[in-house]
């Protein structure tokens, strides 16, 4: 049985707008509102102090295959490169010094 869920917001994320912060609040309540009769899910967000380049330096820490991450808004084969999820993985990368490894539509 699920007890929680943790959805992988970060700090950039919860800054950005007001329309994440809605979700953080209101996700839950849905997630437990299509959940009677089992025990409330908690819902974690254990990235939400970090932002994507000090995740991407943890994850580079521990090994982490970076091909195997997806940052895209738009598609599911290719990253675009242009999206917001897109802009902040090459940010991320930049920042952190870590090799980005992603191919992206825009060729940048």
């Amino acid at each position: 049985m699920i007890n929680y869920i943790q959805l992988a917001i970060t700090k950039e994320q919860l800054l950005s707008g007001q329309d994440t912060q809605k979700f953080v609040t209101e996700f839950p309540k849905l997630v437990n509102l299509l959940s009677i009769g089992i025990p409330e899910v908690k819902i974690e967000l254990p990235l939400s102090n970090m932002n994507k380049s000090e995740i991407i330096e943890k994850g580079n820490a521990l090994g982490l295959t970076f091909e195997e991450t997806w940052s895209c808004y738009y598609s599911y084969s290719e990253h675009c490169g242009i999206c917001y999820g897109c802009i902040v993985r090459k940010k991320g990368f930049q920042e952190s010094k870590v090799k980005d490894p992603t191919i992206y539509k825009d060729g940048k």
